[in-house]
């Protein structure tokens, strides 16, 4: 199934067309001849409220993940995800529950306990490891991930959040399944340097989003969640990595309407784009992180 989503995937209000790109067939799909698979179109759109950026035609996840879905986290990542995970366990030296989302073929989830993370737990709808559950994680999933490990002090989903097509929902699930200190880290791929850059590449119908900072923040509050801090890694034309907590309570959904021409004030960019034809075609980009000092 394939179909146009005309309304913002955070914040729910109306989205606009500002990129379209020649109809590709799906990325990871691999028809037995070149140029033989099916096309479907693809382009972005970005919400006039929060200034999201989605992509514009969703594909179901059946037609994604398919059983002929080939992508693996790469062996060659393993002296990165042994450090970050050595990182992590300095940073949350008194975790105990670990629940990784998106968990794959299970590489990182093994540099978790590998670093001292014992009690570890990994789900992905697509994964055959035997420690991950190949379920998708939703309300029910983390009812049993509650059951198996009880209240979770780590959340950890790394390029998980660009390929959801209901992210509310996901959210949720986390908020309530995390302990009074638990925290959600998860890192995506950032939109402005990666319209800096010209990676266009990065734009094919897996990645669903394609988020920023500012749009963020009031939809996590909204949730009952609370960016505590973020940094940047030189990966895939601009890696955020995000971690949360929960909030003690959710606030409103956000709503308000903004004019085209408050969106324009927006704009607030730091350097000028090495692909400015690129970054023309979105005149509503906002939201580039302010360097701390």
């Amino acid at each position: 199934m394939i179909y146009e989503r005309m309304d913002c995937r955070l914040c729910g209000c109306p989205v606009q067309t500002v990129l379209e790109l020649t109809p590709t067939p799906i990325a990871n799909d691999f028809p037995p001849a070149p140029n033989s698979g099916e096309k479907y179109p693809l382009g972005l759109k970005q919400c006039g409220n929060c200034l999201h950026v989605q992509i514009g035609h969703v594909l179901s996840d059946k037609m994604l993940y398919s059983p002929k879905y080939k992508y693996q986290t790469p062996a060659a990542l393993k002296p990165q995800m042994d450090a970050r995970a050595h990182i992590l366990r300095f940073q949350f030296n008194d975790a105990r529950n670990v629940l990784e989302i998106g968990a794959n073929n299970g590489l990182f989830l093994d540099s978790l306990k590998k670093a001292g993370f014992s009690n570890t737990l990994g789900v992905d709808p697509s994964s055959i490891h035997p420690e991950v559950w190949g379920v998708p994680f939703d309300a029910d999933c983390a009812k049993s991930v509650e059951k198996r490990l009880g209240k979770v002090d780590l959340v950890i989903a790394n390029n998980v959040f660009a390929h959801i097509d209901d992210l509310r929902p996901v959210f949720e699930a986390v908020e309530s399944i995390l302990s009074d200190d638990g925290c959600l880290v998860f890192e995506v791929q950032y939109l402005v340097p990666m319209m800096d850059s010209g990676a266009f590449d990065m734009i094919y119908h897996e990645h669903r989003d394609y988020h920023t900072i500012g749009p963020l923040q009031p939809f996590l509050r909204s949730v009952g969640l609370i960016m505590v801090n973020w940094e940047r890694f030189d990966a895939t034309a601009g890696q955020y990595g995000y971690s949360l907590k929960s909030g003690g309570m959710r606030l409103p959904r956000p709503r308000k309407k903004r004019t085209g021409t408050c969106l324009q004030k927006l704009l607030h960019c730091t350097r000028k784009s090495r692909y400015p034809k690129l970054m023309a075609r979105f005149p509503l980009l906002a939201h580039r992180p302010r360097q701390r000092p």
